[in-house]
């Protein structure tokens, strides 16, 4: 089971016994539903035959940080409960999130967060693991109208001039809105 989105799909990492509702370029259901404050998701990359995917995980916040930050800080820093997904983002030395008042979640990741490794259908891939994952954890905790449009800004060490991923700014979109939003199946995934 899985929801399509515009580049790739969106997987639950979980039993899937229902099949999400027709996929479309635009959706009025809700980014996330608000989930006990000790959950949050992170979204992970992982492959299906031929396709790549993204993978959500509920994660337990320690309660340390704003919840953007934690989400993102375990995406960037730990690895996936599923061997099988993974991210190509590194530990970042710094990093700091901020929401204005208008649903624009603001993403300030150090350099060294950057593999230089990524062909760029991957580093766009990256990105939008970021934009799902930032906007996911902002919206279940809250944070955020999930009701309205939400968009992401990431800048580099406080500047929009970087080029990530060993890529030009014009393939990689620094500030993302997420195409649309579904929610489907539950936080778990089972091997078969």
């Amino acid at each position: 089971m899985h929801c399509r989105s515009h580049w790739t799909g969106i997987h639950d990492a979980g039993p899937h016994p229902d099949r999400c509702p027709a996929d479309g370029p635009d959706s009025n259901a809700p980014l996330e539903t608000t989930q006990a404050s000790n959950k949050i998701p992170v979204y992970w990359i992982g492959r299906s035959d031929t396709d790549t995917f993204l993978y959500r995980e509920f994660r337990d916040n320690p309660g340390n940080e704003n919840p953007i930050t934690t989400a993102l800080r375990i995406m960037m820093s730990q690895k996936p409960l599923d061997h099988d997904f993974f991210t190509p983002w590194q530990n970042p030395g710094s990093l700091a999130t901020s929401i204005s008042g208008k649903n624009v979640v603001t993403v300030d990741v150090s350099r060294d967060a950057f593999n230089s490794n990524l062909d760029a259908g991957m580093a766009q891939r990256a990105v939008q693991e970021l934009v799902y994952t930032a906007t996911a954890a902002a919206a279940s905790s809250g944070l955020i109208d999930s009701g309205q449009q939400i968009k992401v800004t990431i800048l580099v060490d406080g500047h929009t001039d970087y080029m990530a991923f060993a890529r030009s700014n014009s393939a990689i979109r620094w500030s993302a809105t997420p195409p649309w939003w579904r929610r489907c199946g539950s936080s778990t995934r089972r091997r078969t």
